[in-house]
């Protein structure tokens, strides 16, 4: 490790694509590079969607333990693996950051004494439920709560999900989630037009989008019906993401051609760069990262009245609208008025973007705590 500088070790059970990922990537990318060094250490082997590429292309180093969920449950030398693996030894001079269920169980257990902060984006007592049941969901839940606990330092990624925590006794610091507006920016005319054509996209059509994975909290099946409930040949909606409700969706659409599916992609630019309009349809999020980069690209956002997407049109007032969960009729008329030019919210500008949802702003606030934690290591 560099003399004076803070090792800064970001604990994941994998790098998997998805918004928690990109967010810790986004956290890296602005780090100061005269006082941290990071690595990333992962829990289980990466799988064929992973990030890692994203993290050595910015120069950092990442290890894996390469363990299996089932080895996971019964591996004890945590400690010693961890330093193995960081290439320094676990003191006061490093801060641990842990991402996800596992990771902050492994650190609140095996890495008490140290300098750490976990990151919560979801609720978990919602998340978990609707994910693996009531029963494991709930047992999920109640240990992730408990990790949390015994940590020095727990972020929350949104005002909402703070909220929640502090009725387990939590009380987290507010870190809202960015996007890096330096990649997710408006399109160009010429760009959305080309686009268009690449992706077989009629340039008169009202292109909605819904990215996500395709699971219960995401609720597709929902946007599905609402699209076929309108009786509208101009309007087109994109469904960018995979999941165990795919093969539902699709059957669900009914073979209607203003339905797409995509599955899982390695880019979603492209995709909100067509469009004219984003859809989200969820029944719990942190913060909705999916809705974060289509607001950064100028889209008005269609979004369920859950708490947590109220926070963000709070930030960002008139580009978009709520409608109520799971009342059908709602959802097809936001839809028709997103679709409908003289009717649609306006979007972001560039420049508000930035300002506004900026990554590079999110990283600095992070930074501030791993610095004040080091200073409390080194105090004690």
């Amino acid at each position: 490790m560099k003399v004076g500088h803070i090792r800064l070790l970001f604990l994941a059970s994998t790098l998997r694509r998805g918004g928690p990922t990109t967010q810790l990537l986004n956290i890296v990318r602005y780090l100061d590079g005269d006082r941290f060094e990071p690595v990333v250490v992962t829990l289980s082997p990466e799988p064929a969607d992973s990030m890692r590429s994203s993290f050595q292309n910015l120069g950092v180093r990442v290890e894996s333990l390469l363990l299996s969920r089932p080895r996971g449950m019964v591996h004890r030398r945590w400690r010693d693996d961890i330093a193995r693996l960081a290439g320094a030894e676990l003191d006061e001079r490093c801060v641990i950051h842990s991402h996800g269920i596992r990771p902050d169980v492994i650190s609140s257990k095996a890495l008490s004494g140290l300098s750490r902060v976990a990151t919560a984006r979801n609720y978990p007592y919602e998340d978990y439920r609707m994910k693996y049941g009531p029963i494991l969901g709930r047992w999920m839940a109640r240990r992730h709560i408990q990790a949390f606990r015994a940590m020095p330092s727990v972020v929350a990624c949104s005002e909402t999900l703070a909220r929640m925590l502090r009725n387990h006794g939590l009380d987290a610091i507010v870190i809202r989630d960015g996007v890096d507006t330096s990649k997710f920016r408006p399109a160009w005319p010429a760009e959305r037009s080309r686009l268009r054509l690449e992706l077989n996209l009629p340039e008169s059509a009202r292109v909605g989008v819904c990215v996500g994975s395709m699971i219960a909290r995401k609720n597709p099946l929902s946007v599905v019906r609402a699209v076929r409930a309108i009786d509208s040949s101009e309007l087109m909606m994109i469904f960018v993401g995979g999941g165990v409700l795919e093969k539902q969706s699709r059957r669900e659409a009914q073979g209607d051609e203003r339905i797409r599916f995509t599955g899982q992609v390695d880019n979603v630019l492209p995709y909100l760069h067509a469009a004219d309009f984003f859809v989200l349809a969820s029944r719990s999020e942190g913060m909705p990262n999916a809705a974060l980069e289509a607001l950064a690209c100028g889209l008005p956002i269609v979004l369920s009245d859950i708490d947590q997407h109220r926070e963000l049109l709070r930030l960002v007032p008139s580009t978009g609208e709520l409608f109520a969960l799971d009342d059908a009729r709602a959802l097809s008329a936001a839809i028709q008025r997103a679709a409908t030019p003289k009717t649609a919210a306006r979007g972001l500008l560039p420049g508000q973007a930035a300002e506004i949802l900026g990554a590079e702003q999110v990283s600095r606030r992070y930074q501030e705590i791993y610095l004040r934690l080091n200073r409390e290591a080194s105090r004690a």
